[in-house]
């Protein structure tokens, strides 16, 4: 009797017991779902926006750079401006961008400089040119010719500063492959003086730039792109037609996928970041030595857009790692710049830095063009599969 009470007694414990242990595991697992996912969640995503603010901050620092290089004042400070808005302290942002603000306020008091010297040449010019009839009708003909000789010297030297600073102007946008705009200074120079230092190959490879992009362009009831590489892509007059490697074939390009690390996210990077690229094979079979390597995220079209690497230390596009497939070496000096020589068909791997925020999606187009010494180029296309 007395040992069926005691056994009786120890149940209700046993039972508190469970309903305990029950509600801990409750609570625990109620922490875990409601507390500490959310909070890591949180974590990801405050992760991924920093990552993309520090993406928009090089891009902008990219492009104010660009423009102070190009000497457009405003343009840099508005960009360094917003650099600094998101970053203070990010690079030499806060020094560039004094330096920026110094050289519009150099260039406004400039300007007004020489509108005051503008006015004050004319009102000279116009003493001039009564001293000059003065002498003139006193000196006969023979002091004619050295009054004439005298005032086209002036006039020549106007001319050659103001041929220069179209010059100076049309790099500048050149670099910034604003095409147009490099254009018309261009034209500018040559129409003044057809001979003034290299416009007239500035002035092609401008042509040559723009004629590129036109060719790019999708006709009205054009089917799309469904075969790699892109058939009729044409960039360059002296361009080679597409065929196989091996059998005729000059260029093809594939993609590899997001692996290894060899450059970084700037225009001379060439040395690893901590984080993988993107890799693309590219095989030429066209003897002759390769100079420059650009490559482009396109449409289905060919028309390009989005995010461009290049070799081309001038250019504000980031840099393309080029691996020899045979020997592994890296081919890119210390500016990022390459010269190939190509005898045989040789394959080269490219590996670029990731582009946030959009990186290598599924689907994507890329377009590579190769430049060649003797101005000729060879295009193929591929996509993300």
């Amino acid at each position: 009797m007395t040992q069926r009470r005691t056994a009786s007694g120890r149940r209700p414990i046993l039972v508190w017991l469970a309903i305990v242990l029950v509600l801990v595991l409750a609570i625990a697992l109620a922490a875990v779902v409601f507390i500490i996912g959310p909070q890591q969640q949180l974590r990801q995503q405050a992760q991924a926006t920093v990552e993309a603010r520090q993406a928009e901050v090089e891009r902008l620092y990219a492009t104010g750079v660009a423009f102070q290089n190009a000497g457009d004042c405003d343009k840099a400070a508005e960009s360094l401006t917003q650099v600094i808005s998101k970053e203070p302290r990010y690079k030499d942002a806060q020094t560039r961008l004094a330096e920026a603000r110094a050289c519009k306020q150099a260039a406004e008091a400039t300007a007004t400089a020489q509108a005051i010297a503008m006015a004050q040449a004319t009102v000279e010019a116009q003493t001039t040119a009564t001293a000059d009839a003065r002498a003139l009708a006193q000196a006969g003909a023979a002091t004619a010719t050295a009054v004439a000789e005298a005032s086209a010297a002036r006039v020549t030297a106007e001319a050659a500063t103001a041929i220069e600073a179209a010059y100076q102007r049309g790099l500048g946008y050149y670099n910034l492959e604003r095409w147009t705009e490099a254009e018309a200074a261009f034209e500018e120079v040559f129409d003044a003086d057809p001979t003034y230092k290299d416009v007239q190959t500035r002035l092609a490879e401008v042509e040559t730039r723009m004629e590129e992009i036109k060719l790019l362009t999708p006709t009205p009831g054009a089917e799309l792109m469904t075969v790699t590489p892109y058939p009729t892509y044409t960039p360059y007059p002296t361009y080679t037609p597409l065929a196989s490697v091996g059998t005729g074939t000059q260029i093809a390009l594939e993609w590899l996928g997001v692996k290894d690390d060899q450059v970084g996210p700037s225009n001379t990077a060439v040395d690893p970041d901590g984080k993988p690229d993107g890799v693309y094979r590219l095989t030429v079979g066209q003897p002759g030595t390769i100079t420059a390597i650009t490559l482009r995220r396109t449409d289905v079209y060919g028309n390009q857009g989005g995010s461009w690497w290049d070799t081309v230390p001038e250019t504000v596009a980031w840099i393309i790692g080029v691996i020899d497939v045979k020997s592994g070496s890296k081919l890119n000096r210390r500016d990022g710049s390459i010269y190939i020589p190509v005898q045989a068909p040789l394959q080269l791997d490219l590996y670029v830095s990731e582009d946030p925020p959009t990186g290598f999606r599924y689907g994507d187009h890329y377009i590579v063009i190769v430049m060649y010494a003797d101005g000729s180029g060879l295009g193929a296309v591929t996509s993300i599969k």
